[in-house]
């Protein structure tokens, strides 16, 4: 495992370290105690390290869908799964279907370095897009696309990393890394999305009960249908505002434009 391999390094940076402060010395009977204590020292706390990270340190060796399980910076283990080029995916195939049976769910993301690690995979496997673990609830108020987003597995984490522009739309309810946007997140379709193909599972993790209660609502059309018509009132009252802002003091200013010049005459 990688600890091990730097345990290694160590062990042989501290070697050539003895190697050259005994160089030359043909009367050396050996290491000087206080070198043999630190040497000690180090290489204790070195395997204690490795020890301590031995069970992140891999991941299973099962590479069903054609990808292997990976270990991410904070030493969870992902995989991408592709769906297919033309064969779009969605959410709840994602994590019903295709994350739960080997054992996962939909991934969380807690830090750049993690959601950069996960779209260098999305480019190993050839995915143009994919789901993972963050979705807004469908009773949120789609006025306000930024708030109510939250993990499908309970973490409770608030890193986020949205593509400028993003989340555009309130009936996009689900969350994706896209190569379109070099992996940074888009809210897309939860139902299939044109640039989603794939998923992006966690070993380990199992969604919550809430989130795979709302799955059904999540894909549903009719829940979209009910969404964009709050969404075209709102623009509707927008330019209607927006007209008497504007329009209304013109047409004030015809009307009352020869009645001025009659007075001033």
């Amino acid at each position: 495992p990688p600890p091990l391999r730097h345990c290694r390094r160590v062990y042989c940076a501290m070697g050539k370290a003895f190697k050259r402060e005994n160089r030359g010395r043909r009367d050396s009977k050996g290491v000087p105690f206080h070198t043999a204590v630190l040497a000690l020292a180090l290489a204790a706390a070195c395997w204690t390290s490795a020890a301590a990270q031995s069970t992140n340190a891999t991941c299973p060796d099962d590479e069903s869908h054609g990808t292997p399980w990976e270990r991410g910076p904070s030493g969870e283990c992902y995989k991408v799964v592709k769906a297919g080029m033309y064969n779009r995916v969605g959410v709840s195939v994602c994590a019903e279907e295709v994350c739960a049976p080997i054992g996962g769910a939909l991934a969380e993301v807690p830090d750049e370095d993690t959601s950069a690690f996960l779209y260098e995979l999305m480019g190993k496997a050839g995915v143009a897009g994919a789901y993972f673990g963050m979705y807004q609830p469908p009773d949120a108020d789609p006025a306000y696309l930024y708030e109510g987003w939250t993990w499908a597995s309970g973490y409770n984490g608030t890193y986020e990393q949205w593509a400028a522009g993003e989340p555009s739309h309130a009936f996009e309810r689900c969350a994706a890394l896209t190569v379109l946007l070099h992996g940074d997140w888009a809210d897309e379709p939860c139902a299939k999305s044109y640039y989603v193909n794939g998923c992006l599972c966690q070993h380990g993790k199992a969604s919550t009960p809430t989130f795979t209660s709302l799955l059904p609502e999540l894909e549903d059309p009719q829940t979209v249908e009910r969404i964009r018509p709050s969404l075209t009132t709102a623009a509707t009252s927008l330019l209607f505002a927006l007209i008497l802002y504007y329009a209304v003091p013109w047409l004030l200013r015809r009307a009352l434009k020869p009645f001025v010049r009659h007075v001033a005459t």
